[in-house]
């Protein structure tokens, strides 16, 4: 129950922050909420370490440091629209970046 539980914490609140404008981001929050994540999962139950669930969960978690750690850099103010333009080409993405942009778009 404890890594049910724990993935639908951090399901939520992924899915909440995805619906944050793209100027609204504070990255440092999030990866302090990640960090906590990542020590609550490693404190769970080590048999749950062979579980689906338990893999996905991890996953999920190292996955939005990563993302987090890409916003960092494209929240530059160095960054110019080539540079986007570049990003768009090399994940095959379109997005505009707009004030309705969210972390989702990305």
């Amino acid at each position: 129950k404890t890594c049910w539980d724990m993935t639908e914490l951090v399901t939520s609140c992924f899915d909440d922050w995805k619906t944050t404008l793209w100027t609204e981001i504070d990255v440092e929050s999030m990866e302090v909420e990640c960090k906590k994540f990542v020590k609550e999962i490693r404190g769970m139950d080590k048999e749950m370490r062979a579980w689906d669930v338990y893999s996905g969960l991890e996953s999920n978690v190292k996955n939005m440091v990563t993302s987090l750690r890409a916003v960092t850099e494209l929240q530059n103010p160095a960054i110019r629209e080539r540079h986007w333009l570049q990003l768009m080409q090399t994940t095959k993405v379109r997005f505009i970046m707009d004030d309705k942009t969210t972390l989702n778009d990305l």
